[in-house]
């Protein structure tokens, strides 16, 4: 969920001044000062973004690039604690969270299609056919449908 901006690195969205200090710290920093700078917005509109509706968080970053203090932004950004290998750090770990995760589902639909399997073998409701012993197949129900019988009581 970053806003669009944030590709372009706020160029077009912050004073021509503003977005020229930009890019030339992204020059001396690296692309690593992307997440940073985006990190430092966030906390220089924390309060309003931890009050706000979630369908206003955009509209309230979009605001704050219009009439944010550079000084106020840099400092956020540049003492926020976040560098470039604890990034890397915690994107590792995301992925290997994720493929943990898919892991752990792809042997749990295994195992159902295990005990699917078993339960088809052993229900009592499939029988195997005589011509291959391994395949079940599904019990044929009486074409007609099964009504008790009443007994009629004359008197």
């Amino acid at each position: 969920y970053a806003p669009p901006f944030i590709p372009s690195l706020f160029v077009g969205r912050l004073p021509r001044n503003a977005g020229a200090r930009i890019l030339d710290i992204f020059l001396c920093e690296g692309d690593s000062i992307i997440s940073r700078l985006f990190l430092g917005l966030l906390k220089y509109c924390e309060d309003q973004i931890l009050a706000a509706e979630p369908e206003k968080i955009l509209d309230i970053l979009n605001k704050a690039c219009d009439t944010v203090d550079m000084q106020q932004w840099l400092w956020l950004t540049f003492t926020f604690p976040v560098t470039q290998e604890s990034l890397e750090t915690l994107e590792r770990e995301y992925w290997e969270k994720v493929q943990a995760e898919r892991l752990t589902e792809q042997l749990a639909q295994e195992e159902e299609a295990r005990l699917q399997q078993e339960e088809l073998e052993h229900c009592p409701s499939y029988v195997a056919s005589p011509t291959s012993p391994n395949t079940p197949t599904t019990y044929q129900r009486p074409s007609t449908p099964f009504t008790p019988s009443s007994t009629s009581s004359t008197s």
